[in-house]
């Protein structure tokens, strides 16, 4: 009976440490079920954020409820996604150029723009500017827009592409 008790013991051990989790990891790539995706979901703004727990697990949500800002342990990496409404009626190259300008406007250094798209209702950039790199993709939706901004260390480049694949926002339809 002794052999049989420690052979269950010793399956069940990975119960314990590594639970599991009913949540769905949302991405465009494929629905996939992972342990340590958590989700902030924003009912002012109607999107949620699916991001790496074990990654990001510092977690400050705005005073003004428009979205979260997820950092790493070392608080060296960020990810922001927040809403804002579109008062001013900007198009998306407008709130780009005044995202790139609120970001270089208080350091110097040389923005190295790796890749841009602006369309009439989104932008999306990648770029390096004053040892970090950022990643920065906003959409329109009806008066507001919601912005995601990932920013790295630029001696940590793996970090950047696992956030970009592994960090995600939907919207509509969340509250």
């Amino acid at each position: 009976m002794r052999p049989f008790t420690s052979l269950l013991i010793i399956i069940s051990l990975p119960l314990f440490f590594f639970p599991t989790h009913s949540g769905k990891k949302l991405s465009a790539s494929a629905n996939t079920i992972s342990p340590s995706i958590s989700n902030y979901c924003n009912s002012r703004f109607d999107f949620c954020v699916a991001y790496p727990a074990v990654t990001l697990p510092i977690q400050e949500v705005s005073v003004n409820d428009d979205g979260v800002i997820l950092k790493t342990v070392d608080e060296k990496s960020t990810v922001s996604v927040n809403g804002s409404y579109n008062v001013t009626n900007w198009s998306a190259e407008e709130v780009f150029e005044f995202t790139i300008n609120s970001i270089t406007e208080e350091k110097e250094g040389q923005l190295k723009m790796i890749s841009k798209i602006i369309g009439d209702h989104f932008y999306e950039c990648y770029f390096s500017y004053d040892g970090c790199y950022y990643f920065n993709r906003c959409i329109f939706v009806d008066d507001y827009y919601i912005s995601l901004l990932l920013t790295t260390p630029v001696n940590y480049p793996m970090l950047m592409q696992q956030l970009k694949k592994e960090v995600s926002v939907t919207f509509g339809n969340h509250g």
